[in-house]
């Protein structure tokens, strides 16, 4: 962080002269107490963070300076255009909405894979030149066409058991912000899941908007029982299933408590399907093995009935502790377990795990 960074974060956030120390060999900012000072956030103390999507979660959950500089500081990001992950994933996302949805193809099977090859070159064909680039990028992109649609056709293959669930929702969204991002399902919500908390300073409202990838649902005895599925674009999907059995990433937990609340599905499971093994990691009811597909009991985590209620239990008070963060202004730079991994914003925090 530079001094004029510095002196900026000082005159936009209003910190007071007094309270603030530069450390210039690390390029921290430090406060009496080692926690900023926010005037010119009187009226909102919360700094604008208690309406929060899904996935911030995890960021919070991370780093909560991370999650400050990203989300009420703003900083615009500058990105080449290029088929990155991002791209990919992002393309592969509307790939898996398009299947569901427009061209109905968990109902039509084999003759939509083909539609589906068709829509996924015109979306290639749009792209700037810049951003379809080189050779590399067409034989990713082709690369990936490919494995989606072997994908697909295990899926279908699984699917077509009997009495096993069928996926019913595609990005089922809820709050208006997730709903401005893109196409969703027709029955998504406007309106934000809120859950107040206790904190520190007293009860709090958060409010969360997000948008769940896919829901598989059975039906038993005239109840409606159903499975979060999270698509992850990357080679498997080993980390993301950890962190949520951890507590640490409680985006598919969240996602529990608002299926229920919103659309009266008893949550039965939490997946995650990995785009590049076809693997689903995660955790399940274990008595409903039989009613849905793809369960292979060394990947996923079996719980019974008692178990799985306690699991689903215990994530407001998980949501609780970093709502409190937030509340409390504690921005510290302190990344869990002392890993920043990828984050970008090391160069400004400067955060030095050793020290």
């Amino acid at each position: 962080m530079t001094l004029h960074l510095a002196a900026l974060l000082l005159e936009q956030y209003g910190h007071r002269p007094r309270d603030v120390l530069f450390d210039g060999a690390h390029g921290h900012l430090h406060t009496l107490g080692d926690l900023p000072v926010f005037d010119a956030f009187a009226d909102q103390p919360d700094h604008l963070t208690l309406t929060l999507s899904a996935s911030q979660l995890k960021a919070v959950g991370h780093c909560t300076y991370e999650h400050f500089v990203d989300k009420v500081l703003s900083p615009i990001k500058l990105r080449p255009p290029e088929y990155d992950g991002l791209e990919k994933g992002t393309l592969l996302h509307s790939a898996l909405w398009h299947w569901s949805t427009d061209l109905n193809g968990w109902k039509r099977g084999e003759p939509a894979l083909e539609d589906l090859r068709t829509w996924y070159h015109a979306q290639i064909a749009d792209w700037s030149p810049a951003m379809r680039g080189g050779e590399r990028t067409a034989r990713t992109t082709e690369a990936d066409l490919e494995r989606l649609v072997e994908l697909l056709r295990i899926e279908l293959g699984l699917l077509s058991a009997r009495g096993i669930a069928q996926p019913e929702y595609a990005e089922l969204a809820f709050g208006e912000k997730m709903l401005e991002r893109g196409p969703r399902h027709p029955a998504s919500r406007t309106d934000a899941f809120v859950m107040e908390v206790e904190t520190d300073l007293g009860a709090r409202n958060v409010s969360f908007h997000g948008s769940m990838d896919r829901v598989d649902v059975a039906i038993v005895g005239g109840q409606r029982y159903g499975v979060v599925l999270d698509y992850k674009t990357g080679k498997h999907s080993k980390y993301y299933a950890k962190e949520m059995m951890d507590g640490d990433d409680l985006q598919l937990r969240l996602y529990l408590l608002v299926l229920e609340r919103f659309w009266g599905i008893t949550p039965v499971g939490a997946l995650y399907l990995g785009f590049g093994d076809g693997v689903r990691r995660g955790a399940l009811r274990e008595e409903f093995i039989p009613r849905f597909a793809g369960i292979d009991e060394d990947a996923v985590k079996l719980l019974p009935h008692d178990k799985w209620t306690a699991f689903v239990g215990e994530t407001p008070g998980l949501i609780a502790k970093l709502v409190n963060r937030l509340v409390t202004l504690d921005v510290r730079p302190a990344p869990r377990k002392n890993d920043c991994g990828f984050c970008e914003f090391q160069p400004l925090c400067r955060y030095d795990r050793w020290s």
